[in-house]
């Protein structure tokens, strides 16, 4: 979570001027902030934000969707999706599949977690590389690994920089929205827990 907290605050210094909407999720999901260009007001959002708050566990990204698309209701464009998760549920996949089939907005995913199950004595959850780069690339996404510089931020910021949508009119085949809008999904969830303990745990992150 905190590896998070700081790509994203790079990702709005990047984005400067532009639009992002913030959402949590684990068992549930919520929008903290609706579309805003105060990279400094998402800032202090952020930093409040810690696993204790959600009521429920899970890893359930697939509940950020309505909260994204409700925004969007009143606009006319598409967006980006940016994803921040170490793995999926058990229904993420088939969501993600029928909410990106029916709409023009991108899909980025960064995955953000480790791939050791134990350090220490505690239990850690492990990276999912494959499911995620497979979420990414069945809706036309793309999957961005973490990095210890700013390469994956810079990535992002590309990514949704240059992304052109199709319209209608044969003339104009191609409009740039993908800068404007960034809708950013994040994961809150407890990231260990100790022998003996049973814990249904789950992360996702989305920006929007």
């Amino acid at each position: 979570l905190i590896r998070a907290k700081q790509k994203i605050r790079d990702l709005l210094a990047l984005r400067e001027g532009s639009k992002t909407s913030l959402v949590v999720y684990a068992g549930t999901a919520h929008s903290v902030l609706p579309l805003t260009d105060d990279a400094e007001l998402i800032t202090a959002y952020l930093d409040a934000l810690e696993p204790a708050i959600m009521p429920r566990e899970g890893k359930f990204a697939e509940k950020a969707l309505p909260l994204i698309e409700k925004q969007l209701a009143s606009l006319s464009v598409p967006g980006t999706v940016l994803l921040i998760a170490d793995g999926l549920g058990s229904e993420t996949d088939a969501a993600f599949a029928e909410y990106f089939a029916s709409n023009h907005h991108q899909l980025l995913v960064l995955g953000v977690g480790t791939r050791r199950a134990m350090r220490g004595g505690e239990q850690y959850p492990v990276l999912d590389v494959r499911g995620l780069k497979n979420l990414a690339s069945d809706n036309g996404g793309q999957y961005i690994n973490l990095t210890t510089d700013a390469g994956d931020v810079k990535k992002i910021n590309r990514r949704a920089e240059n992304y052109f949508v199709p319209i209608e009119d044969k003339n104009i085949p191609w409009v740039d929205f993908g800068y404007y809008l960034l809708f950013v999904a994040v994961p809150l969830f407890i990231v260990w827990f100790r022998k003996g303990v049973t814990l249904h745990w789950g992360l996702a992150l989305g920006i929007g």
